[in-house]
């Protein structure tokens, strides 16, 4: 006698538990793919975040005094002062420059002669060649008129294009409208870790809000984020680093900034116990506990000459 056309309920209840199976093994499959591509872009992104970081910290921090007049190059060890060149301590540098805010402009300078010609072969802070002091976009602008001996002329502050006022002079460019100097030049590179930051999804819990800032008058930044450590150290004629800010510039020959960031997502591992900065940067032992050994972590340290302060100070 033939079975009657179809299939049992048994067989139609094996045939689900297969699909099941199959299903569950390609769905984690699946999801280990996803999970390895995640981390192998997280990991070149952080690498790349860590290069930039570097060219960014060189490039930003040699601006130190960029356009600062002689009354203001001295340092004020401890708090943040738009008084003095450099200020701060070893977990907040303060400093004034021309060539840190966001404007279109901001680094651009320019000679005039003896005989009042004006020339440059200047770039802006994002790459422009600068114009002439008499370009529609600049000349009613507000620019800082430093002689030879980086002093201010009377009222050292004019339009950009009133180059009567101070022959034989090197001319910053400042801002338009009426900007004050030096206060509205003060920048700030710090740490936070602030309710107000915009948190890191990709980060470690407890340092998705962690980032080093830079703030100006303009702009308050993040400069990278996943931070577990920050510190600056003031390095010394003889290149000893120091966590007190010299009272003298002209003792100061560099600073150094050290840190430490996070380089990838959670692992299965254990990847270290402990991270050591060199001694450059105190050579201190920072230990890892709990989950955060799971996480892969970069010691960063950059040491950074500061061209526009040789030769200048009390």
């Amino acid at each position: 006698m033939k079975r009657a056309s179809g299939y049992t309920i048994m067989e139609i209840l094996i045939l689900i538990a297969l699909i099941g199976i199959f299903s569950a093994a390609f769905i984690s499959f699946f999801s280990g793919i996803l999970r390895s591509e995640r981390q192998a872009r997280f990991t070149i992104k952080t690498e790349a975040d860590v290069s930039a970081l570097r060219t960014f910290l060189k490039k930003e921090l040699q601006s130190i005094g960029f356009g600062i007049s002689a009354d203001y190059l001295k340092t004020n060890p401890g708090n943040c002062s738009a008084s003095a060149v450099i200020s701060g301590n070893n977990t907040k540098l303060c400093y004034l420059s021309l060539a840190s805010r966001q404007t279109k402009w901001a680094g651009c300078w320019w000679m005039i002669d003896s005989s009042g010609i004006v020339f440059t072969n200047a770039t802006s802070r994002f790459g422009g060649l600068c114009p002439a002091l008499n370009d529609r976009e600049i000349r009613d602008h507000m620019c800082l008129f430093l002689d030879n001996n980086r002093l201010r002329k009377e009222n050292g502050i004019f339009r950009c294009n009133d180059t009567s006022q101070a022959r034989t002079s090197v001319v910053f460019y400042l801002d338009r409208g009426n900007p004050s100097y030096p206060s509205d030049f003060l920048v700030k590179l710090f740490w936070s870790n602030s309710s107000t930051n915009t948190p890191d999804k990709s980060c470690h819990p407890y340092l998705q809000r962690s980032t080093l800032q830079l703030e100006t008058n303009d702009n308050n930044q993040p400069v990278i984020s996943c931070v577990l450590d920050f510190r600056i150290k003031y390095i010394d004629k003889s290149g000893n680093p120091l966590n007190t800010l010299s009272p003298s510039l002209q003792d100061l020959a560099g600073i150094r900034v050290c840190l430490i960031v996070q380089a990838g997502g959670r692992g299965t591992i254990r990847y270290q116990e402990s991270l050591t900065y060199s001694e450059r940067c105190g050579g201190e032992t920072i230990t890892l506990s709990g989950d955060y050994q799971f996480y892969p972590f970069k010691v960063i340290e950059e040491e950074v000459s500061l061209p526009n302060l040789r030769g200048w100070g009390n």
